[in-house]
């Protein structure tokens, strides 16, 4: 199990890795003036600062679990970090989707693709750390870590 969590975390920081390279590329782009005014650039900025915390916290979790912890509190908000920033990388994908619909100069359209190449792959990173942790775990503590309330 322990080789298969660190599979999870290095899955975990290269998504985290991707993210933060979107993230320096969104804000860079609010300082653009071919790309500031894009509609979706600001539900973009609010999703990563979601998904931001949601993979630390999941990270920082894991880490507590590869040192030896064991209260199934930590596996679960572990889960459901991972399921919401899951869900706020979608939600960036659509508002990058409409900034690239709404980009009217092949500048704009380039930052765009770019950084949806990298949110792309914070996805990408995330949903393989996500299944693997599934396989893991088992189907109880998947819905008990689905139901947390915090």
């Amino acid at each position: 199990m322990g080789m298969a969590n660190r599979q999870v975390l290095a899955h975990l920081q290269n998504s985290l890795y991707a993210l933060e390279v979107q993230c320096s590329l969104s804000t860079q782009m609010e300082l653009n003036p071919e790309t500031k005014a894009l509609p979706g650039l600001r539900d973009v900025d609010k999703h990563n600062y979601e998904s931001s915390y949601h993979r630390t916290t999941a990270i920082g979790c894991l880490r507590r679990i590869l040192a030896g912890e064991r209260h199934p509190d930590v596996m679960g908000i572990m889960i459901r970090c991972m399921l919401e920033a899951e869900e706020h990388d979608v939600e960036t994908g659509r508002a990058m989707d409409r900034m690239l619909r709404s980009a009217t100069t092949r500048t704009a359209e380039q930052w765009v693709r770019t950084a949806k190449r990298w949110q792309e792959q914070q996805l990408v990173h995330l949903r393989e750390a996500i299944v693997l942790a599934r396989s893991l775990v088992g189907e109880s503590m998947w819905e008990y870590a689905k139901k947390l309330e915090y």
